[in-house]
């Protein structure tokens, strides 16, 4: 007894034709099937054949689909004819801002200049379309964009007025005034704050400007170290010079080493009398007294 298996295709977007019989052979270009056994063509039956057949009637059947599709998908390729844009709110289908461009079936890398005169400073959001030859929309594709504030194109107004402060602010017109030949920029200005009256230690500085229509800028600030004034008086002069071993005698009873009075002794040469040294280390201490009486280390 031959097995018999039951299917149903749908070929070129038809209903699916079915027929009963042992054997079948179909004419895949068409709707014409032909039976074995000449039993009538009926709808509404099964198309029945034997298994040994489905392999290759499956083959036929999605190659005959597949160059259908190829026909189908090239057939309905039209032409891009309008392209329109519009910003928040939509005016209509075919009512947006038209873009100028030549009709292709593809667009790529296509690019215009949309007109946001008209826009408010802030967010907004852009949709643009198509229509093809045959009149049909593509859907509204968006984007949200950001308008942003036109900058100020006007020449800078003339700087007319600089002040500093240390710490404490004196208010706007009253800190101490910077000498300066006004200009719209200044750049690498460089002058000389007074710090004499500052204590040693941390303060900030303050600095700001005021421009010709009599606006002050803001104060721009940073920190400075005040640091201890260095001993700028001369170097006393050096008036004894002495030195002990091991033991020390007290300060002015060390062996004198005879010099010249300066402030400064440089490459000076010391004989020691070691005649009376134990064999053995020994420690030479040497110091100096200045004419201020102070002595050295």
């Amino acid at each position: 007894m031959n097995r018999i298996l039951t299917i149903s295709i749908r070929l070129f977007g038809r209903a699916p034709l079915k027929t009963s019989g042992r054997a079948v052979r179909c004419n895949l270009f068409s709707d014409t099937i032909i039976a074995q056994n000449k039993t009538q063509l009926n709808r509404k039956k099964d198309f029945r054949f034997h298994p040994s057949r489905f392999r290759h009637f499956l083959y036929f059947a999605l190659l005959s689909a597949f160059l259908n599709f190829l026909v189908v998908s090239q057939t309905n390729s039209q032409n891009i004819t309008k392209i329109e844009y519009f910003f928040d709110t939509d005016p209509g289908v075919g009512s947006a801002i038209d873009i100028s461009f030549t009709p292709d079936s593809i667009l790529t890398n296509f690019v215009f200049n949309a007109d946001l005169t008209s826009l408010t400073t802030g967010l907004h959001t852009f949709y643009i379309r198509s229509k093809d030859a045959s009149g049909k929309w593509s859907i509204t594709n968006n984007q949200f964009v950001y308008k942003f504030p036109l900058l100020n194109t006007s020449p800078a107004p003339m700087i007319t007025k600089l002040e500093y402060f240390i710490d404490a602010d004196p208010g706007v017109g009253n800190a101490i005034n910077i000498p300066l030949t006004a200009d719209s920029v200044l750049t690498n200005f460089v002058f000389n704050a007074d710090l004499s009256s500052l204590t040693t230690g941390l303060h900030t500085f303050y600095i700001r400007s005021k421009d010709a229509s009599g606006k002050w800028s803001v104060c721009n600030n940073q920190f400075v170290y005040k640091f201890p004034l260095l001993n700028t008086s001369p170097a006393p002069m050096i008036t004894k010079l002495e030195y002990f071993l091991d033991t020390d005698p007290g300060r002015g009873n060390g062996i004198n080493i005879p010099i010249v009075s300066d402030s400064i002794i440089n490459n000076m040469a010391l004989f020691i009398d070691t005649n009376s040294l134990s064999f053995g280390t020994h420690v030479i201490n040497v110091r100096s007294k200045d004419a201020n009486g102070k002595w050295s280390l």
